[in-house]
């Protein structure tokens, strides 16, 4: 009788990683240098006219995550959300969209 020991190192995949050097206070430049390389799109849904937004990466068809930027064109980031399932996004002029319930009730 022999006796075989698999080992494995658990690596996160490259989004994973890309996800975890997320921090709160980097730039937007900063946040889409890291996500858009692993991201299949992405969109804005902007807070009134504060400059406040929130930037969702779509990671996969069935997943997405967003960023929370703070007030004013050199907000920085505020809040980092998890891996969530794919919501429908609709997109407005002017670059923005609508993401789940806002973006099915057009």
């Amino acid at each position: 009788m022999s006796l075989v020991l698999l080992v494995g190192c658990a690596s996160s995949s490259p989004v994973d990683k890309a996800i975890s050097e997320l921090k709160p206070g980097m730039t937007e430049a900063q946040v889409r240098a890291l996500l858009e390389p692993h991201s299949v799109d992405s969109g804005t849904v902007y807070w009134g006219g504060s400059g406040a937004r929130r930037i969702y990466f779509q990671l996969s068809g069935s997943e997405q995550i967003w960023i929370e930027m703070g007030r004013g064109p050199q907000g920085r980031v505020a809040a980092i959300g998890g891996k969530e399932p794919k919501q429908p996004w609709t997109r407005h002029d002017g670059g923005s969209i609508s993401v789940g319930e806002a973006a099915t009730r057009r």
